[in-house]
């Protein structure tokens, strides 16, 4: 039974060195799978969020840099997947094969939809605002791709401009004003 006293020195400087070191702690906990109201997980008196499975928490600004890429990359995969679907069903026939590579398609977009939904409901607003991000990025590019497709389909209908809707609303279904 040892009774060192001498030791009390360096367990007390152990001590204020642990807690010197949580003013610098990414935040706290394991990993939670949900924030109590949208804010940030970045801080030593916030819980660490949980992203998406046991074991992948959240606890260090690493960690915390590649979640926050995940959630845009996963916004923009799903994105990407909207358009393959789009242009699958444009182009592709009617036979069985078609039909299950596109329902194929439709159950990987699912999945990542409602894996992105999961995320949202972290209410961590750095992983909500990469998520539509993404979303956002990837839409924008789908759109440009497509551009030159939409010019020659009005080309080809006759028209020199795409119409411009005018009105205050910015949804075409509801304006009441007329079409340039």
């Amino acid at each position: 039974m040892s009774h060192d006293h001498g030791s009390h020195g360096s367990d007390a400087s152990s001590m204020a060195s642990s807690m010197s070191d949580m003013g610098d702690q990414f935040c706290n906990g394991d990993g939670t799978v949900m924030l109590m109201g949208f804010q940030s997980a970045t801080s030593a008196s916030v819980n660490c969020i949980l992203f998406l499975f046991e074991g992948a928490g959240v606890d260090t600004k690493t960690k915390y840099a590649f979640a926050a890429l995940g959630a845009f990359f996963m916004g923009f995969a799903n994105e990407m997947i909207r358009y393959g679907r789009d242009r699958m069903a444009k182009t592709s026939d009617v036979s069985l094969a078609s039909d299950l590579k596109m329902t194929a398609a439709f159950a990987v977009q699912i999945y990542l939809a409602y894996m992105l939904m999961l995320l949202v409901m972290l209410y961590e607003y750095v992983i909500l605002i990469m998520i539509i991000s993404g979303l956002a990025t990837g839409h924008l590019l789908t759109l440009r791709w497509s551009a030159g497709r939409r010019r020659a389909a009005l080309r080809d209908a006759g028209a020199k401009t795409p119409p411009e809707v005018m009105g205050s609303s910015g949804t075409p279904c509801c304006n009441t004003d007329t079409v340039a």
